[in-house]
């Protein structure tokens, strides 16, 4: 059995991500993809994450209609700061997964920053890398030992921001066809990413 997957912070989850993951479906042959919701990244300590909950509802919506995608709360209920290696070993002790062929799913940029992640070799010990890539970067200046593991995703790179998504919605622009419907819905019907003086969006 091959399973990915692809663990951020998703707010919101959007097409690209999707995108991603059917790419990593088509390329690698993977059976199921697990959406990993992370609750407290180290590298985003800097910026105000939306609610937990609210940011899970987007992801179960937007996989709902996707037979090979899962929404994993292994993070969420491990709580404390978030780090790929403990969810990898998470992984690795459910008896479901003990013969699994493990692919995590990061972009150019986490595959450039992979160095400084808490227990590279232990990731790379316990799964291959799907790298999808990101407009500007060149994923070959990661160190080797991570190249090595590392399976390049062919397509464009990803070109939809969450955070063009946020400030989007911070100014009443349209997200339509950057998100799917369902979350778009949702956003809208909770008044996601407004500013507090927001009086009508265009959605």
């Amino acid at each position: 059995m091959r399973i990915g997957l692809y663990g951020g912070t998703f707010d919101p989850v959007h097409l690209g991500h999707l995108r991603v993951a059917e790419q990593a479906c088509l390329e690698l042959g993977l059976q199921r993809i697990f959406f990993v919701l992370t609750p407290n990244p180290p590298h985003k300590a800097a910026r105000a994450i939306s609610p937990a909950p609210q940011r899970l509802r987007m992801l179960q919506l937007a996989a709902a209609d996707h037979p090979q995608f899962e929404v994993s709360t292994a993070e969420l209920e491990r709580g404390g700061v978030s780090y790929t290696v403990d969810t990898l070993r998470h992984f690795r002790a459910q008896p479901e997964f003990a013969g699994a062929e493990l692919f995590l799913i990061i972009g150019a940029d986490s595959l450039l920053e992979l160095k400084n992640w808490r227990e590279p070799q232990t990731i790379i010990s316990m799964a291959q890398l799907a790298v999808y890539s990101r407009s500007g970067l060149d994923w070959r200046q990661a160190a080797p030992q991570f190249l090595q593991a590392a399976h390049l995703l062919s397509g464009p790179p990803l070109d939809i921001s969450a955070t063009d998504i946020r400030q989007r919605c911070s100014r009443g622009e349209s997200i339509r066809d950057l998100v799917p419907e369902p979350v778009r819905n949702y956003i809208l019907e909770n008044k996601l990413y407004q500013n507090s003086f927001q009086k009508s969006l265009a959605f």
